[in-house]
């Protein structure tokens, strides 16, 4: 009974210890690893080639984002999920805020100013008066020196 309980529990260890091997080695072999830098560029040229295709793509898929909030001229990454858009924009935050503080005035919504925040890297306008009920959001925060990051949405 006592040799069962050994041979068992060697049997545990080994095959603990070879599935931990497994897993540290990340499952790479030397068959699959054929020469380094060759295989670093093979690698390379494919992805330029694809480079070109992938950006008419985006371009192509923000082409199709169909919104009812304005979109700032040089929108770029426009997205759009559960009727969040966002997108980037090389236009300064107080253009940005002055535009939208303008365009949604404008549509008729009303300024929440309690909700307003208007700071150095960042600005939020809250407005009221949506058909729905629901107040509408835009939140903008610089991501560098000359890019901002644009949210709209209804909540």
């Amino acid at each position: 009974m006592k040799k069962s309980k050994i041979i068992l529990l060697l049997t545990f260890a080994i095959l603990s210890i070879a599935m931990i091997a497994c897993a540290i080695g990340g499952g790479n072999n030397d068959a699959n690893n054929t020469g380094g830098a060759e295989v670093e560029q093979e690698q390379a040229a494919p992805e330029e080639a694809v480079e070109e295709p992938a950006q008419e793509e985006a371009a192509s898929a923000e082409a199709a984002v169909e919104t009812d909030f304005p979109i700032l001229p040089d929108a770029e990454g426009l997205t759009e999920m559960q009727g969040t858009v966002i997108f980037q924009s090389k236009t300064s935050l107080a253009d940005a805020f002055d535009f939208y503080q303008k365009e949604f005035t404008s549509q008729g919504f009303t300024e929440n100013e309690i909700l307003t925040l208007n700071e150095e890297t960042m600005f939020q306008l809250v407005f009221t008066g949506s058909d729905d009920g629901k107040s509408l959001v835009v939140q903008t925060i610089q991501l560098d020196d000359s890019t901002i990051n644009v949210t709209l949405r209804y909540e």
